[in-house]
């Protein structure tokens, strides 16, 4: 027996030189030498502690339990990010082994950690001298393993209609928009476009922190996220949801001015008047037309409240007037994007119709087999009243001959480009005396491919009309 204690307390010797602690006794976190695995935030409760004491002295004695986090193994982990929490003593134990249940009550991680997934802790449980005979004390540790795992980033892309920065009930999803994702080192590691329902979601992503962005469509304007308009998200196994994007289309008005352009120089002058009352078309990109309105007072239009489109101004143009502003073809094209276009005006002089004399001849249809040939000599002398002249045409199509037997009137305007009109009676093959009417328009010098010529004889059977452009002569509108 006497050599038995000395062999014991030749062991406590040693092992106090060892470590500073006479550690006589064994203690373990019952589960084995397995890591702990926990995720941010998660818990586990009531582990058990196991005791071999060697000194059958301490025998009924208590021991008081101290707990911590020793280190961790990654660059930027906190110990902070394990809690240990135990009971207040290990026992009365009972040689030569005891148990305790629950000793240790908890082990968390906590839910915003610091540390990279898969981060070791090193976690400890001692026991120590509360009424023990010896002064025995024992110390067990167990690694605890983070796992963050993969999570999701989602949200929506909206048309935040009424400008708000707010998901409004009745605002639609917008499809078909770029949603960019980059990690914490700003490479982008994804692009997807919205569904048709304007959502999005990024999936099975590891821990880190995300930049999330939105590509932005011509014409739209961003409300939400605020300033910078992106998204910073530290994922840590948590879905994160509700990453939206507001964005509303920036409506804009297009105006102008109708305007009676006195003296025909395609400008608006200072005293020329606004005209009411003309009819101004608006078509979009399709060539639908969005809207009509008429000129006010002053001659002014707006079309207001319109969304990014290509559009089409255009006027109605009115008997007796020719249009001089804007050129060719006397249309307006605007690009709309968000900001209001003004001075898409419309410039018109009045024909003066006067007393005038009309000269010419033509053919209509190819120059090899022409459909039509005309010859004009129609005028005011200024001796006499009256007018005087003749009107001749030859339908080879139809067999038809047309001869003016009487000039009622010629008049004439000389705008741009130069118009004539011409009335009276004539006969069909030689028979007949029907009223007939002449159009012609003094386009260019020569005539060929610019001047055109019409006749219309509404009594002759169901009524003849017929009209084309010069493929040889020429037209003389004289004041």
């Amino acid at each position: 027996m006497k050599n038995k204690l000395t062999i014991i307390t030749a062991l406590l010797a040693v092992m106090f030189s060892m470590t500073g602690v006479a550690s006589a006794f064994n203690l373990e976190i019952v589960g084995g030498g397995n890591p702990i695995v926990l995720q941010p935030g998660q818990s586990i409760t009531n582990l058990g502690l196991n005791g071999t004491l060697i000194l059958p002295e301490d025998n009924g004695a208590s021991f008081a339990l101290t707990s911590g986090v020793t280190s961790c193994n990654t660059g930027g982990c906190s110990t902070a990010d394990v809690t240990v929490t135990t009971v207040a003593t290990f026992g009365p134990v009972t040689y030569p082994t005891y148990s305790q249940a629950n000793a240790v009550t908890s082990i968390s991680m906590s839910a915003s950690p610091t540390s990279k997934n898969n981060t070791n802790f090193v976690i400890f449980v001692q026991a120590g001298p509360s009424g023990g005979n010896s002064g025995e004390s024992g110390l067990s540790t167990r690694t605890v393993k983070l796992f963050i795992p993969p999570a999701n980033i989602s949200g929506m892309k909206f048309d935040d209609i009424n400008n708000n920065g707010i998901k409004d009930p009745g605002e639609p999803g917008l499809a078909n928009w770029l949603i960019t994702l980059k990690n914490g080192t700003n490479a982008v590691i994804g692009t997807m476009n919205t569904l048709g329902d304007g959502s999005y979601i990024y999936s099975n992503l590891p821990a880190d922190t995300y930049t999330v962005s939105e590509t932005l469509k011509p014409g739209w304007a961003q409300t939400y996220p605020a300033v910078p308009g992106t998204w910073t998200v530290v994922l840590a196994g948590v879905d994160q949801t509700g990453k939206d994007f507001g964005n509303h289309i920036p409506l804009a008005n297009i105006s102008g001015m109708k305007f009676n352009d006195t003296n025909g120089n395609g400008i608006k002058d200072p005293g020329e008047q606004g005209l009411a009352n003309w009819v101004i078309t608006l078509k979009n990109g399709t060539n639908a037309v969005v809207g009509t309105m008429n000129t006010l007072g002053d001659g002014s239009y707006i079309f207001s409240n319109l969304p990014p489109d290509t559009y089409t101004i255009s006027e109605t143009l009115q008997a007796g007037w020719t249009q001089t502003y804007p050129a060719v073809p006397g249309t307006w094209t605007v690009v709309l994007a968000g900001v209001d276009q003004t001075g898409k005006d419309f410039g018109n002089t009045q024909q003066v119709l006067k007393q005038g004399k009309v000269t010419g001849w033509g053919l209509l249809g190819p120059k090899t087999k022409p459909e039509k040939k005309f010859q004009i000599f129609a005028f005011y002398p200024t001796s006499q009243s009256g007018a005087q002249g003749t009107v001749e045409v030859i339908d080879y199509n139809k067999s038809l001959t047309i001869k003016s037997i009487n000039i009622t009137s010629v008049t004439t305007s000389l705008g741009s480009p130069k118009t004539g009109t011409i009335t009276g009676y004539a006969t069909v093959n030689g028979a007949g005396s029907y009223s007939f009417t002449v159009n012609v328009v003094d386009a260019a010098d020569p005539g060929a491919g610019a001047d055109t010529f019409s006749i219309s004889l509404p009594g002759y059977l169901s009524g003849y009309l017929n009209s084309g452009t010069l493929s040889m002569g020429d037209i003389q509108v004289v004041k």
